[in-house]
């Protein structure tokens, strides 16, 4: 079973018929995917999120779980990135309102937080004004900017992490595509809702949005750099222990 998971993964310049893979080795793998357009990213970013929930659940002592393959080849499979990107913004009116109005409680709550005034400022003057009224309107495309960058926990959007593996996840297709590219925080309470009771939610999905890789959370409202580097880690940490049958030296 591990040699042909091994010749799925394209551990260049290995030898696949030697499992002891150093934690080094799966970690560069790791960073070298990268979400694209081709089929081929896909399927090996899809891969290994699969193997990772397999994994993970094998791993769990505690009850002693099997992964639901069923449920799994029931549902069509997209690669979610867990915090927003700007490219897929919505695209009519109706959607751009139903979007902001989906945001417009977690952006109000952080609004006495003066880092974020100029973020709230902008978001409230096009809910007011109803600028997501007009397709050409500047407003609506500098405040979804602003507000997608405050809860990615980045200071401005910079689009290489976006499409890393610590900001990906799988998730069944009409869970995805109905919740048109929402902020992190409402993305959680949809899926949250929707697990075990609409859609067969992966556990690794579920514990991304309940933090439960995060070392230390001081929030619950956006996915920052820390929090991808701890799910990273955890990946790196599972999927050599998988193969070597060893836990990395701390």
């Amino acid at each position: 079973m591990k040699e042909r998971i091994i010749n799925e993964i394209d551990f260049e310049d290995k030898d696949k018929t030697d499992f002891s893979f150093t934690h080094e080795v799966v970690e560069e793998y790791l960073k070298s995917l990268s979400y694209s357009d081709k089929k081929i990213d896909k399927d090996k970013i899809r891969n290994i999120l699969l193997l990772f929930n397999v994994i993970s659940m094998q791993n769990n002592t505690d009850s002693d779980p099997r992964f639901p393959f069923d449920s799994y080849q029931k549902q069509k499979w997209d690669i979610e990135h867990i915090h927003s990107v700007t490219t897929e913004r919505a695209q009519n009116k109706k959607e751009r309102e139903e979007w902001l109005d989906s945001a417009w409680p977690y952006i109000e709550s952080v609004a006495s937080d003066p880092k974020v005034f100029e973020m709230y400022t902008k978001a409230k003057d096009v809910r007011d004004n109803k600028f997501y009224d007009d397709e050409h309107a500047t407003e609506y495309d500098e405040m979804y900017n602003s507000v997608i960058a405050f809860f990615s926990g980045e200071t401005g959007i910079d689009n290489k992490p976006i499409n890393e593996i610590s900001n990906l996840t799988l998730l069944d297709q009409r869970t995805n595509r109905g919740y048109r590219n929402h902020i992190f925080p409402v993305k959680r309470n949809k899926i949250l809702e929707k697990s075990g009771v609409e859609s067969f939610i992966p556990l690794c999905t579920k514990n991304v949005f309940l933090k439960f890789y995060s070392k230390t959370v001081s929030q619950m409202y956006l996915w920052d750099k820390n929090d991808r580097k701890d799910y990273f880690d955890k990946m790196a940490d599972e999927i050599f222990y998988y193969l070597s049958g060893t836990r990395k030296e701390q």
